[in-house]
């Protein structure tokens, strides 16, 4: 993990530099304990949820259970600069601060898509997205013969299992999967989960197509990631719950395909928006 996260960094500039910080000022901050598994081939999610109002917008932030949001409440009510955004401690909170002041993209998605029922079948609805997406990378990717083998490499950084489902019965890939959750990687289950720490750039080497969740921007690992991408003409796909108002400013820092979720996700019942911004 980064000390800093390049993207996150440049991101906070940007909204400084288009936005009044002193007309913004924090409404609200929700912490929300998430003990979720969506369907019989999904894991149990146990991660923490933080969503934050502004008078900008809503944003929100992922976090590992064993990590520290380190809410301070004394801020709600308090303008954005009179929050310290630059330093890394109770980074979640930061981040969705960050998401919540990009609230409303001014930017077109190349697709919307409003999917409803129960969070089994929304679980399901979003996983096709993902895969009709990479499905359309690695098309592209063949008819330019640039695939690095003769069957597709697909990698998923942060593991979701219904991602595997879906996208092995679209097509035959070789799917990869990294994960920082400990608890995972001891876990047998329909596909090997390896440390996202040791592996990420051995794994990003060889796939074609990554597909990344939006909690590296968390982790701070969101801006080596993309790079070591870069390097390797492999391209990346984020799904993002976590910055999901930043996702479609990350096409400018190399990102393929930005997905993006609003709150509240697909594991609440009801209607979830599902926006996909590709790079032109």
């Amino acid at each position: 993990m980064s000390d800093r996260e390049k993207i996150y960094d440049s991101l906070l500039a940007k909204a400084r530099k288009e936005r009044n910080f002193d007309e913004i000022s924090i409404k609200g901050i929700w912490e929300i304990n998430l003990n979720f598994k969506p369907s019989k081939n999904e894991r149990l999610f146990t991660y923490k949820v933080i969503v934050v109002q502004t008078t900008f917008g809503q944003g929100s932030c992922y976090a590992a259970p064993s990590q520290s949001f380190g809410i301070d409440r004394t801020i709600i009510g308090k303008t954005l600069n009179e929050v310290d955004m630059d330093n890394d401690s109770a980074f979640p909170l930061k981040v969705a601060i960050l998401d919540s002041v990009y609230d409303t993209p001014r930017i077109k998605p190349d697709l919307e898509v409003e999917i409803s029922g129960d969070s089994t079948s929304k679980s399901r609805y979003r996983a096709e997205i993902i895969a009709s997406e990479v499905s359309r990378i690695i098309n592209s990717k063949q008819a330019r013969s640039e695939l690095k083998s003769k069957v597709p490499v697909v990698l998923n950084i942060g593991y979701v299992g219904t991602f595997y489902t879906i996208l092995t019965k679209s097509f035959n890939p070789e799917y990869l999967v990294t994960d920082l959750e400990e608890e995972l990687l001891s876990t047998k289950g329909q596909v090997d989960i390896f440390d996202g720490n040791r592996y990420n750039k051995e794994f990003l080497k060889k796939a074609d197509v990554a597909i990344v969740t939006g909690m590296v921007i968390s982790t701070r690992t969101l801006s080596e990631i993309i790079e070591t991408a870069r390097e390797n003409n492999t391209s990346v796909l984020v799904f993002a719950e976590t910055g999901y108002n930043l996702a479609p400013y990350y096409r400018d820092y190399g990102v393929d395909v930005s997905v993006s979720e609003p709150f509240p996700y697909y594991i609440f019942d009801g209607a979830s928006t599902m926006r996909v911004f590709r790079k032109q």
